[in-house]
């Protein structure tokens, strides 16, 4: 039921924003922050999340796997709203993984592999803190994590990590908008963190849920103007 009150409210909204988009160019963010991560249940199983390097970069759990499953039905009905023309994910695992379960099946179900490119941005790597599950891996462990689990990562382009990385793990947040605000799509999927999401916006937002979509908008080259268009409090409890 809430992920049909989410829908019915992003259409409404969408028809008012494509009002509005004749007079300005407007494009359409949808934020979404990955599925239940092993860092988070950490407490529960006797894990020290500060410290225990079990957790570097870890994947997501069986409910975080779950999540992103379920969300697939909620992306298909985005999608037939939006025509997703781009999807942006952080580099690390559980993002990647996320956006993979959430959004991979596009490139086959709507026959848009051509069309739509699913980049990987540094800048959207989590901050704050230098606990473990924050701390980046080579490209080819990450892909080795999503083998195992039979995750295709076909659609992601990683070639916009640095040469540093993973040793620079965690860009800046304000880069990342400014080369969002530069792209030419205007209906964007983007799949990154709790802390990440909070500072796109502005701190304007004090809860966010793991797969929850966070419809957003900003004005067209103005990347200062990124704005929450849904309230999220409104449709769907924390976790």
């Amino acid at each position: 039921l809430k992920s049909i009150q989410r829908i019915s409210y992003i259409i409404m909204q969408y028809h008012i924003i494509t009002s509005i988009q004749e007079s300005e160019a407007m494009k359409n963010i949808v934020l979404i922050r990955h599925g239940q991560s092993l860092g988070q249940t950490a407490h529960t199983r006797g894990i020290d999340r500060k410290n225990d390097n079990r957790l570097v970069d870890c994947f997501l759990t069986q409910k975080g796997m779950n999540q992103a499953h379920e969300l697939r039905k909620e992306i298909n009905d985005l999608h037939n709203i939006f025509k997703f023309e781009l999807v942006v994910t952080s580099p690390l695992t559980r993002a990647v993984a996320t956006c993979l379960l959430c959004f991979g099946h596009l490139s086959t179900e709507f026959n848009v592999n051509d069309g739509v490119p699913f980049i990987c941005h540094p800048d959207l790597a989590e901050t704050g803190g230098k606990i473990p599950e924050n701390r980046g891996r080579d490209v080819k462990d990450i892909l080795k994590d999503l083998d195992k689990h039979f995750i295709a990562t076909k659609p992601i382009d990683f070639s916009l990590l640095p040469s540093s990385w993973p040793d620079a793990v965690g860009g800046s947040v304000s880069y990342f908008m400014e080369w969002l605000a530069q792209r030419p799509e205007k209906n964007i999927a983007v799949v990154c963190h709790h802390n990440v999401i909070k500072s796109l916006l502005g701190n304007s937002i004090t809860t966010v849920p793991n797969c929850v979509p966070i419809h957003c908008v900003m004005v067209d080259g103005d990347f200062r103007s990124l704005h929450l268009q849904s309230n999220i409090n409104d449709t769907h409890g924390g976790s």
